[in-house]
Order: structure tokens, then sequence, then C-alpha cells
């Protein structure tokens, strides 16, 4: 499990000093060029960062790129995928960009609109809502979230939201909830959904992570568990009861909610842990690179499930009996190795995940 201190979901700053005289080839006549995406991968070997702006785009990091957040430095392995960045570049003689002179901005300045629930703004965070829009939900009165707890900044919780580039209020659109591993975030970037999807189709959901003990406290585990999505439930179910007011064509029957490693955990728990509340709202779900401790299958009953799991980290007869268990539940369990993996969940296998997300989990046609 991937501990908060990485970057990727938290908001990130990366400053890239200059190459000089490096000239455009094919992308304008000045030296340098601005774009804004967010990252797909990273290539510590390579020393290279992949965005999708547009289309995707790799970036070279050399030796002299300076990389921080905020004011505090960081190295290129600090950066995850799921990080909105701002890259200014130049192309070497090769042809190759190479990162220059460069501000790669956290999530928050995009656009985003907010709405304390309950507050004068109400829930509704703009009217009309428009193709490709983020904005965020806070709930001040919920208790902090897991993020908060082990590192204070005075964050109340939030969920934000992003809406596909082809929205449209005129039909029903699938959604899908992701939940970060480690400490879960801020539920303030939803990245790594909209990578999943090619930001098309679903409504994609940041939430947080809440845990029911503080770090140091009894009963206090870094790991999610069935204690903790008992906790954490209620505010899940408040906060998607406010989504569905301020975006009311959501399609009921294809609502999607997975999670990576402490993600997948809190999956797991909130479905073995909430009545049935939690099954009954989703059609879909899936797990990577956590959630084995899966009990109620039989809630899961002619709904979809995908299990990703880095080779290695799950032992093949562990993995026979989780596949035993699903199908005695009747769950329709998709079972995929990730190769070459291992305990993360690379931009590299988002095409197996989309194709699932598209497929198994909404029925989409190919």
């Amino acid at each position: 499990m991937r501990g908060s201190r990485r970057l990727g979901i938290a908001a990130l700053t990366l400053v890239v000093l200059s190459m000089p005289k490096a000239m455009i080839y094919g992308e304008g006549e000045a030296t340098s060029q601005t774009k804004t995406g967010v990252v797909q991968s990273v290539d510590p070997v390579a020393r290279t960062i992949v965005v999708m702006v547009t289309r995707e785009m790799t970036f070279a990091v050399t030796a002299n790129t300076q990389i921080a957040e905020g004011d505090t430095p960081r190295t290129l392995a600090d950066v995850m995928a799921g990080a909105t960045v701002r890259v200014v570049y130049s192309l070497n003689a090769d042809r190759a960009r190479v990162a220059s002179s460069v501000t790669v901005l956290p999530a928050t300045v995009l656009p985003v609109t907010t709405a304390p629930v309950g507050g004068p703004a109400g829930a509704k965070p703009q009217s009309p809502l428009r193709p490709g829009q983020i904005f965020s939900l806070q709930f001040p009165d919920l208790p902090a979230t897991f993020d908060e707890l082990v590192e204070a900044k005075g964050i109340k919780p939030q969920m934000t939201v992003f809406l596909p580039s082809n929205y449209s209020p005129d039909r029903k659109h699938p959604l899908l909830v992701f939940l970060n591993g480690g400490t879960g975030g801020r539920g303030d970037n939803p990245g790594i959904a909209r990578a999943l999807v090619d930001e098309a189709d679903f409504v994609c959901v940041s939430l947080p992570l809440f845990h029911q003990a503080a770090p140091g406290s009894a009963g206090y585990d870094v790991v999610i568990r069935d204690a903790d999505g008992r906790y954490m439930w209620p505010f899940y179910r408040r906060m998607l009861a406010e989504l569905g007011r301020a975006v009311p064509n959501l399609d009921p029957a294809r609502r999607v909610i997975g999670g990576t490693s402490n993600g997948a955990h809190a999956v797991q728990a909130i479905v073995d842990q909430s009545d049935g509340e939690a099954a009954e709202m989703f059609s879909a779900f899936f797990l990577v690179n956590g959630g084995g401790r899966l009990q109620r299958y039989d809630l899961l009953k002619d709904k979809s499930l995908l299990l990703a799991y880095g080779d290695k980290t799950l032992r093949a007869s562990r993995l026979s009996e989780i596949v035993a268990a699903a199908k005695s539940g009747g769950t329709a369990l998709t079972a995929y190795e990730m190769k070459g993996v291992g305990h993360a969940f690379p931009a590299s296998e988002y095409p197996a995940i989309r194709k699932w997300l598209r497929g198994e989990a909404i029925g989409q046609t190919p």
C-alpha cells in the first residue's frame, strides 16, 4: 500500500529550469509551449513523464529538472499518475520534448466551483452544468478525513466531480467513483477516474477515505478494516445523495465504484458493512491490489466485479478461494493479473480496466 506522502492524487507544483535555444518543430514558432493535463505515467529509469492533454504527450526530465511540491523539493519518484500538471517545454535537437521553465499546477487551478452543502450556495454548483466542468461539494460538518487525521491541514471533507467532455443534460450518464490508496487524499482530484474513462461518458467522482481511529489511538491500523467501512458508509451515503441533487441525470442502473490498495479495502469494507446499501447503490465494483477480504458476495449477485492484482501479490491458492466464493455468491467476477506491476496501479494498466468499465461494468457496445 502506498502512503499518503506520495504525490499524484494530492496537488503538486513542479518547477523545471529552462533549456535554452531549443526550437519547437511542428508545434509553433516560439521557443517554448505550455500544456496542461493529467499525468498518465512516470518512468524513473527513462526519466520521462507522460501527460494526457488532448492526447498523450511525453516529456523528458533531465538531471537539471527541479521538482517541488509548493516550496518543498521532491524527486521524480514522488510524481504519480493522476497529478494535474502544467508543463512549459521546448524541443531539443532530436525533437524530443524537454521540460523547461515549467510550472506544474495543482488540481485546484483548474476551473473549479465549490458549494458548501447546506450553505447559502446550496448543492448545485453551477447552472447549467457543462461538459468538462469540475466542481467540489464541501461537507464542513463531517468528521476529519483519514488524510486529515494523519496530517492536519484544516481541510474539511469534500468530494470533487468531473463532468465528461461529452456531457449532456438530456441523457443519463454512468457514474464512476474512485477511492485512492494510502490515506485516500482529500477528495479533491478525480484524475485517475478521468484517465480511466478518457474523460468521456462517465461522471467521475473523487471521495476521501475516513478512518474510525486516529493514528496512535486504540484500534488504529493504517489498513482500512471492516470497522472503518461501518464508520465511513453513512458519510458516503450523504455525500452521494448530494451528488444526486447536484447532477440529477446520473444513470441509476450504471454506477461503478472502485479503488486501489486502501481504496480497494474501503470498497470491500462498505460492501460488507453497510447492510446491503452499498451493494444496492452500485451496479459494478472493481478492486485493484486490495479488497481480498470481501465476504458478502451474495450481495453482489448478478453484479459485475473486477479483481485486478499485480503479479506475485496474490497467491494462486488465495485467488482460487476468491473465485470460488464469488461463484458461490452468484457474482460475475473477472480476475485480471497485472504482469510486472507488483503493488501499484500504473497508467499502462488503465486500458484493460477501461475495457472492463465500458463492457462488463456498464454494458456499453464497443
